[in-house]
C-alpha cells in the first residue's frame, strides 16, 4: 500500500507500506515481515520489522531484535534490543539503562 493513513485507533502492519502514518495517542505494531517506508507519528509502537523513516512516539517505542531501522526514533521512552539492526539511526528520548544485579556480599 501507498498513501497517508490518519487513524484514531490502533494499527498492525504486516505487509508493505509507503507514505505517512499519523495515529495520535494510539498503538502501532509493525510485524516481523513488514516493510515500511514512512514517517510515523504515534502514541506508542512495537517495531519488529523493517522501517525506513522518522518515528515519533508520545509514549514508548519498543524495538525488538528482529527490527531493522534507518531514520530517527523520538519518544518519551525507548526500549532497544541490542541485536536489532540500526543503521544511521538518531535516538532522542529517555533510554532506560540496563539493570545489573548488585553483586556485593
Amino acid at each position: 500500500m501507498r498513501g497517508e493513513l490518519t487513524l484514531a485507533e490502533d494499527l498492525i502492519v504486516e505487509g508493505r507500506f509507503e507514505g505517512r502514518i499519523t495515529q495520535g495517542n494510539h498503538r502501532l505494531s509493525i510485524g516481523e515481515q513488514a516493510r515500511v517506508r514512512a514517517d510515523i507519528d504515534t502514541g506508542s509502537a512495537v517495531i519488529a520489522g523493517s522501517v525506513e523513516g522518522d518515528v515519533r512516539g508520545l509514549g514508548t517505542i519498543v524495538v525488538t531484535r528482529t527490527a531493522e531501522l534507518r531514520g530517527s526514533l523520538s519518544a518519551e521512552r525507548l526500549s532497544l534490543d541490542l541485536r536489532a539492526k540500526l543503521e544511521d539511526v538518531v535516538l532522542s528520548g529517555q533510554v532506560a539503562p540496563p539493570r545489573y544485579r548488585d553483586r556485593r556480599p
